[in-house]
């Protein structure tokens, strides 16, 4: 065909002609490629079409090249220069002499008729269309030539469109025999403005109306597509395109072109309709919708890929799926997706899809192919989350096998009774319990019986008949079995009655198990039971893990739990507290994980939180083969023991001490009162012979002095047996007055020191308590402050306060008197000890002041810096007997 006058032909709509190479090299453009982006076509030939699309299209368009399909329609955007044209195109590969060529065909969309991917297309009755483009005159092509003509004639019939021309002087109408075809009239049928008016539907018949008038009064050239009825129920869309001569010559006339794009539009259309209900159907999906190139290439994914996946739509578009399969599935993914199948065949697989995180989700993915025209062009597929029905599945075949390995090793069968059949079917672990072997047995109940003892058969009939004739819902038994006469095989049925919607019993399902070494067990731990239940130990029966299975009366009144609180804890946990021994508790579980018997002594608490002491033994019980079966606690109460071992070490200790202190009585007795009486013996001596009266005074104030010390000994000595022996004789009385008496006491014995006296106490204070006790305390304490006062101060002092205080009352005495040294305070309680040497003291009174104030259920302490001064503090129990409670605690 003369290329140009198809090059003329295409002036006259907005598709560019187009060849490439089998590479995507321009080798032809058409004429109208310049008309259309106003660039020459020369700069465009042997240059790369892929450099003027947008990436993902030029990826898209490399695809088609690099595959089998035949065809592409996907629209394009082409870049110039930073203008962008959008096009519809149509590409097929062409195969002659040279080799596989691409020819094609660009069809320019006006910026005013893009429609936008995400929106419908837009209402064809409210669309002008509208053409900037230049139509050349038809009188440039030589019509002389017949060919030329013939080929005309060929090119309008195929694309159904046809020329006009209307001279306005005449009025007269005339267009091209396609014209007739399109209208669907004869030919020659006389056709004027009017009647082309009246086929075109009302929406549109007032705007072309207008656009012609425009053209022929105003010379407004126009592009309007319009919707036309040429017949009931017969509908055509056309292209009017109207154009004025500029030839003075002839100016009189409009010409134009006519064409049928009914099929296009309804193409759009439908392909508009298709793709807004496929993007409703992926945006709402719940699965995963994707379409892929031949090679399963990623071309859509639904938004739904973020939700499902962790990716983005984008993120996936381009990627190969098989990337993302876990690689175990790989295989098996590959040979059910993505092949060359027939239309109506579909492909299920199920795979892990490793998503954005790294972690697994199940899919079941549904492929099918995209065929045109019997030709695959992709695949679309569809991906639904089933790692939930997954895991279902999983854990179903992980149950099954466990009750497989638990009807094999726990000797149970599973068997089945179909009633109205009266058929009995059984498993096979059920034959091997009975004794049958499979061959002999064919669900006859009369077979089943034979292994049943027969002292048991009668039983176990007639126990099952009144089952179903009361519809029991579950039912059991125990029954012995026909076995070797020396050992008793027992099994233990358990079933379920299932009935029919009328109510009649219809079959009855259960299992049965060898429960001979359980009845043998029971047998023995009813021996071990009546053992249990009559001693006053505490015995407590765990399972193998040690938890609790059974505890006997005994346990239940020393600890106060029933077996109810206790069942299925570890008797470690509830018998320990605060003051249990920790490490003693790991020896028990080291002892329970190592399947060996432990014994030991240790604090135990019962429900209320009482500690006693308890000797506790473990043992563990193990059957015939060896295997551990069980443990056994057995608690034994020691309080009663343990106190009176402690009552047998504190009067030991008491001996002790009395020992003790008893050695050092009888040394300090026979030194201390031998002494003084030593010395009155020599003075005495010595004044016999002293001839003067004056040396002889001076003697007998030695010698008075010496039996003022053997007193003061004595003294302290009955104070000290007086303390021991005494009871407790409690009183009432005003403690002031004891102290103000005993002060005034020292102050007259001791008149020749002079010490100030500060009595910080109220006049009344009173305690119930032993007040000669009291008596001997203080006398012990205030004589101190005289008889060590520091005779180098000028101001010496006795400081005494007393004051109640939370039911006890606590007195201060204070001096300033020559102290003791830091590193004698731990023994000046001690009996004999002296700090110093200054006065007349035996080392008895501090002694005897502790001793007797703990008597009472009081407290002392001191407090002393040396050659400072020393202050001692007494806590006195405002009533003896509570003192005594709070000393015991």
């Amino acid at each position: 065909m003369n290329l140009k006058i198809i090059d003329q032909l295409l002036l006259f709509t907005e598709e560019v002609l187009i060849e490439l190479t089998a590479e995507g090299i321009i080798t032809y453009l058409s004429n109208n490629w310049e008309e259309k982006t106003g660039l020459p076509v020369n700069r465009f030939l042997n240059q790369q079409l892929f450099n003027y699309l947008l990436d993902d299209e030029a990826i898209d368009f490399k695809h088609f090249l690099n595959s089998s399909a035949s065809s592409f329609s996907q629209k394009l955007q082409i870049s110039i220069e930073h203008f962008q044209y959008n096009t519809e195109p149509l590409f097929c590969k062409v195969q002659n002499g040279e080799g596989l060529k691409i020819a094609g065909k660009l069809k320019f969309i006006p910026k005013q008729e893009q429609i936008s991917p995400d929106t419908s297309f837009v209402n064809l009755q409210a669309k002008k269309y509208k053409s900037g483009d230049h139509i050349a005159k038809l009188s440039q092509v030589d019509f002389k030539n017949l060919q030329t003509k013939e080929l005309i004639s060929q090119f309008t019939n195929e694309v159904k469109l046809g020329f006009w021309e209307y001279y306005k002087s005449k009025q007269q109408f005339v267009w091209s025999t396609e014209l007739f075809h399109i209208f669907d009239l004869p030919q020659n049928t006389p056709v004027n403005l009017d009647k082309i008016f009246s086929y075109c539907d009302e929406e549109f018949r007032d705007v072309l109306v207008s656009k012609f008038k425009l053209l022929l009064e105003d010379r407004v050239d126009f592009d309007l597509t319009v919707s036309i009825n040429i017949g009931v129920d017969q509908k055509k869309w056309l292209r009017f395109i109207a154009k004025n001569n500029n030839s003075e010559q002839e100016s009189d006339k409009v010409y134009g072109i006519i064409q049928d794009i009914t099929n296009q539009i309804e193409i759009l259309l439908e392909a508009d309709k298709t793709r807004t209900q496929f993007q409703l159907i992926a945006k709402n999906a719940s699965g995963l919708i994707s379409t892929h190139f031949e090679d399963g290439t990623y071309k859509f994914v639904s938004p739904s890929a973020k939700h499902l996946t962790g990716y983005e739509a984008e993120e996936l578009i381009g990627a190969n799926p098989f990337d993302y399969v876990y690689k175990n599935d790989v295989d098996t993914y590959k040979n059910h997706v993505f092949k060359d199948l027939n239309p109506k065949e579909e492909n299920v697989v199920l795979h892990r899809f490793i998503k954005k995180d790294k972690s697994l989700v199940w899919f079941e993915t549904v492929t099918s192919p995209i065929l045109v025209e019997e030709e695959l062009i992709g695949h679309i597929s569809y991906s639904r989350d089933v790692t939930e029905k997954r895991k279902n599945e999983l854990a179903l075949q992980k149950s099954e096998h466990r009750l497989k390995l638990v009807l094999d090793s726990g000797k149970m069968g599973i068997w089945e009774w179909m009633i109205p059949e009266d058929k009995w079917l059984l498993s096979n672990n059920m034959l091997q319990l009975l004794g049958i072997s499979t061959e002999d047995f064919s669900g006859n109940e009369q077979v089943m019986l034979k292994s049943i003892h027969p002292e048991d058969t009668i039983v176990f009939l007639n126990s099952l008949k009144n089952a179903v004739k009361y519809k029991t819902k579950n039912w059991s038994i125990t029954h012995r079995l026909v076995g070797n006469a020396n050992k008793v095989v027992w099994l233990e049925w358990n079933g379920e009655l299932f009935v029919d919607k009328n109510g009649h019993p219809e079959y009855f399902i259960g299992t049965a198990s060898d429960v001979t070494t359980k009845k043998e067990y029971e047998r023995e731990v009813r021996k071990l039971a009546l053992v249990a239940k009559n001693t006053v130990n505490a015995v407590i029966i765990t399972d193998k893990y040690g938890n609790v299975e059974w505890v006997n009366e005994g346990f239940e009144a020393l600890l106060g739990y029933s077996l109810d609180d206790v069942s299925g804890y570890n008797p470690l946990e509830f018998i320990k507290g605060k003051e249990t021994n920790l490490d003693i508790l790991k020896q028990f579980e080291l002892a329970i994980e190592q399947k060996k018997s432990f014994r030991s002594e240790l604090f135990n608490y019962n429900k209320k939180g009482q500690k006693y002491w308890v000797e506790l033994n473990l043992h563990p019980v193990f059957d015939n083969t060896g295997n551990l079966e069980r443990f056994i606690f057995i608690q034994n109460d020691l309080s009663r023991y343990k106190e009176q071992e402690e009552e047998m070490i504190r009067h030991n200790d008491k001996l002790q001490k009395a020992n003790e202190e008893l050695d050092n009585f009888v040394y300090r007795v026979s030194h201390d009162l031998r002494a003084p009486i030593s010395s009155s013996l020599g003075l005495l001596e010595v004044i016999e012979m002293e001839k003067e009266v004056e040396h002889g005074s001076k003697y007998l104030d030695l010698l008075r002095n010496s039996m003022i010390r053997m007193d003061s000994f004595i003294r302290d000595i009955l104070n000290y047996s007086r303390n021991a022996r005494m009871s407790i004789n409690a009183e009432t009385f005003n403690l002031i007055d004891l102290i103000n008496e005993t002060i005034e006491h020292y102050k007259f014995i001791h008149r020749d020191i002079s010490l100030r006296e500060i009595r910080d106490y109220e006049n009344t204070l009173y305690i119930s308590s032993d007040r000669l006790r009291l008596s001997i305390i203080l006398s012990n304490l205030i004589s101190n402050v005289y008889k060590f006062y520091n005779q180098h101060t000028d101001k010496p002092y006795l400081w005494l306060s007393a004051k109640e205080e939370n039911n006890t009352i606590e007195v201060i005495i204070a001096d300033n008197g020559i102290g003791i040294p830091k590193e004698f305070e731990v023994k000046v309680f001690d009996m004999f000890f002296r700090a110093s040497n200054q006065g007349v003291g035996s080392g008895l009174g501090l002694y005897i002041a502790k001793e007797t104030i703990e008597k009472i259920g009081g407290l002392i302490s001191l407090k002393s810096v040396f050659e400072k001064g020393t202050t001692i503090t007494l806590i006195l129990p405002k009533n003896y007997r509570y003192g005594i409670k709070l000393l015991n605690n």
